[in-house]
């Protein structure tokens, strides 16, 4: 299938290497400093500004914010006993129509429960920057109204957590009863979309961790359409 080839079968490895280069000179040090501006080429600095919001490196708290009556903005990673009930404080059941996100993924409890609420009223989604991990697999693959200006990156699932496991750890009774449970938990999210969870679990070995795929990719994949443009200018890391 399509998604088993690996990293670089997509274009722009140019502009990739590019951008990772930048980040990793000037990320690094601002990371824990104030926030500061970044000198890039003006083709870059819009893909850099986004990075340094996904990773909460910027003026502007993570976490969920209202954009208007209609729209929830979300970016940074999705924490444990916090995102969740972060959301839950803004969003209105009938009112809130539209999420967006820029966000390298996070903590999977909390991702299930925002999820849930995506596929149960039918929220749009909206990629801005970044949608990776968590984020990818659990709100962007299974909504039915999606746009993107930015880009996807999957690394795997459930499989990938007891694959990591040695011969030893998968003897441990916590070890096979966290794997049941999760690997139950993704099959009732993905119920009737086996074919979703499957190109998850097979993201799971790719060059640098990370598979990006093709708009069109997943188009085939969930069979409807996406707006808007996956910029690979924004693939990195």
């Amino acid at each position: 299938m399509k998604y088993q080839g690996n990293f670089f079968n997509h274009d722009h490895f140019i502009c990739r290497s590019i951008l990772c280069f930048i980040l990793s000179v000037f990320l690094a040090p601002s990371t824990y400093a104030e926030p500061r501006k970044i000198n890039t080429t003006p083709e870059f600095a819009g893909a850099t500004e986004k990075f340094l919001q996904a990773n909460c490196v910027h003026p502007n708290p993570c976490g969920w914010i209202s954009v208007d009556k209609h729209t929830l903005r979300f970016h940074g990673n999705v924490i444990l006993k916090k995102s969740y009930a972060e959301f839950m404080s803004l969003y209105k059941k009938g009112i809130t129509k539209r999420l967006v996100f820029n966000s390298l993924g996070g903590d999977a409890v909390d991702s299930y429960k925002i999820g849930k609420l995506i596929q149960d009223d039918d929220l749009e989604i909206e990629v801005d920057g970044y949608c990776l991990s968590a984020c990818a697999n659990i709100f962007f693959l299974s909504a039915k109204k999606r746009s993107i200006n930015g880009i996807l990156g999957f690394h795997g699932g459930i499989a990938r957590f007891w694959l990591g496991k040695t011969s030893w750890d998968r003897f441990n009774p916590f070890y096979m009863l966290a794997y049941a449970w999760a690997k139950k938990r993704d099959e009732d999210y993905f119920s009737g979309k086996p074919k979703m969870l499957d190109f998850i679990n097979k993201t799971d070995n790719q060059t640098f961790g990370w598979y990006i795929p093709t708009k069109s990719e997943i188009e085939e994949l969930s069979g409807n359409a996406i707006n808007g443009n996956f910029d690979f200018r924004l693939a990195c890391c």
